[in-house]
């Protein structure tokens, strides 16, 4: 007798229309225990960060009217050929799965394979439009019905599902997802059909992120306008009497990076804080993850040192990294932390600080400067080390500027590594594309490393013929003197070396063309 295969399950997910906050609670429960993520073009990257490092990733949607990387049919297949692999997989789509998404092709194609699945819904990118640009669907003095219809359908064909004299009655809100070239089919047939001219229009281009616009016209001119301001996919189109109750509510007002791409160049896992700074001033951030963190090669250092913890007098955390690693491995031997008791801990900032108090440990001592020389001058002034016995948390090749330092007082200082930085596998193509196509105003780097791994993936040479160089902002000292080493001219790094302090830097340096110099 065959046997029935087994399989996992596959959750269709709405991602939402573009702000990533609007996820769902649910579905951020399920990509954090994902095995694989099959993903849109249009779903926030800042998403995969909720998925685990090891899971795999796989990119299988289309931007506007640019080759799709997988046919749908293909998709269908893959999401199958993983449920038998893993035993959880998320299809990770933009909006909803099944307003406009072809979620319902995905799930036909699952139950027929008898692939277990199920739907979490997301946020269609005409709520999500509408809200962003203060446009009510509905308004019991205008109109009580909404009605979501693609624009796509009106290019040579006039499906019989379109009742264009009822979507002209003007009894109604009607939203069409579409790419903004096919609008002027969608009007003639609307004009056609006796919708009035002066029928208020709204044009909602990258609905719900940072870098939205809202372009507002009437039928009879909302087609000029589009051409003239340059209105692009992925967009949609909201008709009704609504759209005049927007003017009502006071105009948008810009943020102050509006206009303006920045590139974070953290790891995916990290770059949330920052990018989500920078999104809220208006900038159009690009994540693009040159760092991955990896555990280290073998634990049996880190197992040995925890078990003799009692030895120590202090223990020191040079990185958020570090303060992760050391405890998910410290739980992971079912240590509590009764066993740091005797402990003092110094910490090299307050980004570190701030990660040990979620463990609800406090730093006993925190320098004014976050290097490791100011870490090491300040503490030897204050504390008497001769004999004392140091743990030292770090990542595999960092500096030993600090051990350096602490050997020379007599202090007995113990190395141990948590983790390691290596290049992620990362495809740098379309990175390239918009370096050289001008698009891109800064790139921002937090370590060393990061600079180092940018290059290599964008190439040096690519870099430097550059015509139009994008900006360069650092974090601190450190990173500033890596990229100046490796050719690189450091626009701007703030006073204090915390993202916060970065991103006001960026803004001031990109909203008001100021250049801060770079400490030596």
């Amino acid at each position: 007798m065959k046997r029935k295969k087994k399989f996992g399950t596959v959750y269709l997910i709405g991602g939402g229309p573009g702000d990533p906050g609007l996820l769902t609670l649910k579905g951020k429960e399920i990509l954090s225990r994902a095995d694989a993520v099959v993903y849109d073009a249009l779903v926030s990257k800042r998403l995969l960060s909720f998925s685990p490092a090891q899971a795999e990733k796989i990119r299988a949607g289309k931007r506007g009217g640019r080759r799709k990387i997988f046919p749908q049919e293909d998709i269908n297949k893959l999401l199958v050929t993983l449920a038998g692999k893993y035993k959880t997989v998320a299809r990770l789509k933009g909006g909803d799965p099944f307003i406009f998404g072809r979620g319902g092709e995905e799930m036909l194609s699952l139950r027929h394979a008898g692939v277990p699945f199920k739907v979490i819904p997301g946020i269609t990118a005409a709520l999500g439009a509408a809200a962003y640009a203060g446009i009510p669907l509905t308004h019991r003095e205008f109109v009580s019905q909404v009605v979501f219809a693609t624009g796509h359908e009106a290019r040579g064909k006039e499906p019989p599902a379109m009742d264009w004299r009822e979507l002209a009655s003007g009894r109604k809100t009607v939203v069409f997802y579409m790419g903004a070239k096919t609008f002027p089919a969608v009007i003639r047939k609307l004009r056609e059909n006796g919708l009035p001219g002066e029928t208020p229009v709204a044009v909602v281009e990258n609905a719900t992120a940072a870098c939205q616009r809202v372009i507002e016209g009437k039928l009879n001119n909302i087609g000029e306008r589009i051409l003239r301001t340059g209105i692009a996919s992925p967009s949609l189109v909201i008709v009704g009497e609504v759209v005049r109750l927007r003017k009502s509510g006071g105009r948008d007002v810009p943020g102050p990076l509006a206009g303006k791409t920045v590139v974070v160049t953290r790891a995916r896992h990290q770059a949330g804080e920052m990018s989500r700074r920078l999104a809220e001033r208006g900038a159009r951030v690009i994540e693009f993850p040159v760092i991955q963190v990896e555990p280290p090669a073998s634990w049996e250092a880190v197992d040995r040192e925890i078990d003799r913890l009692k030895r120590y007098e202090w223990i020191f955390f040079s990185s958020v990294n570090g303060v992760e690693r050391f405890f998910e491995r410290f739980f992971e031997r079912e240590k509590d932390l009764r066993d740091l008791s005797h402990l003092k801990i110094g910490a090299i900032g307050p980004a570190t600080a701030e990660k040990l108090k979620t463990y609800h440990l406090k730093a006993d001592f925190m320098p004014s400067d976050y290097v490791s020389e100011v870490f090491a001058d300040t503490f030897l002034k204050g504390v008497p080390l001769t004999g004392k016995r140091i743990l030292l948390i770090r990542a595999e090749g960092a500096r030993i500027v600090l051990k350096e330092r602490l050997e020379k007082r007599n202090a007995a200082v113990t190395e141990l590594t948590v983790y390691r930085i290596r290049p992620p596998r990362a495809d740098a193509r379309d990175m390239i594309c918009k370096l050289r196509a001008g698009g891109i105003d800064l790139v921002s780097f937090t370590s060393p490393s990061a600079v180092e791994n940018f290059l290599r993936l964008v190439g040096k040479r690519t870099f430097r013929a550059l015509k139009r160089k994008p900006l360069v902002a650092s974090i601190g000292p450190v990173t500033s003197r890596a990229a100046r080493r490796l050719g690189l001219r450091v626009s701007c790094q703030p006073k204090r070396y915390t993202i916060p302090d970065l991103v006001s830097a960026v803004q001031k340096t990109l909203a008001f063309g100021k250049m801060e110099r770079a400490m030596p």
